[in-house]
């Protein structure tokens, strides 16, 4: 559908730039960017996203 793309694994902010660079660069092909954070690394808004979106997705609610 897309005719392929690149996929990159991201483990360091010095990845995450380089990896940034090369897609921005290159708008002919789809990038996807996995990046792989410490789970102790994560900024208030996020944890507040992370609950609202639990709530909405919880298998204890009937």
């Amino acid at each position: 559908m897309i005719g392929g793309g690149i996929g990159t694994r991201i483990t360091s902010q010095g990845e995450f730039e380089r990896g940034l660079a090369v897609a921005l660069a290159d708008p002919s092909r789809l990038h996807v960017m996995n990046v792989l954070l410490d789970p102790a690394d994560r900024s208030a808004g996020m944890v507040r996203l992370a609950h609202r979106l639990a709530k909405r997705v919880s298998t204890d609610r009937p």
